[in-house]
């Protein structure tokens, strides 16, 4: 622009650039009880009982996902769910499948069984973060109270 003359406004950029692109699905699938061998994508073609272990729809997500290969889990479910689910160590948050009426009178917020009630989980910060959450399945990570399931 010359010397006292209005410089051109900037230009504007399309809707389209302005949009932020689309968030990842995440699909989160537990399946304890689940043997190693009982996954088609674990058997090779020929070896004793692949005929049986046919799981293409999870040999796809795993083709496109993360398997997780190595790492410690209890010999029962709560406290592995309960860690995935909040973050933390399962000495943290639930070491025992325990009946739900056990509870610790004097801790009204981590006395019960499962994930304590004032924890955050990968849920509520997805659900932070703008995604729609949604749970299908066995829980059993605490349902000593309403406020304890999802």
């Amino acid at each position: 622009a010359a010397s006292g003359s209005t410089p051109e406004p900037p230009k504007m950029r399309s809707n389209h650039a302005l949009t932020p692109p689309p968030k990842p699905h995440v699909v989160f699938a537990l399946a304890d009880d689940f043997g190693w061998a009982n996954f088609g994508a674990h058997r090779a073609a020929g070896e004793q009982g692949a005929a049986e272990a046919q799981t293409p729809f999870l040999d796809g997500l795993l083709r496109e996902g993360i398997e997780l290969r190595r790492y410690y889990t209890y010999k029962i479910c709560s406290p592995s769910r309960s860690a995935l689910q909040s973050g933390r160590l399962p000495v943290h948050v639930n070491t025992a499948n325990s009946a739900v009426s056990i509870f610790n009178e004097s801790d009204p917020v981590s006395g019960y069984a499962g994930v304590p009630r004032n924890m955050t989980c990968v849920a509520n910060k997805l659900a932070a973060a703008g995604y729609d959450t949604h749970f299908v399945g066995k829980w059993d990570a605490g349902m000593a109270t309403p406020r304890h399931t999802p």
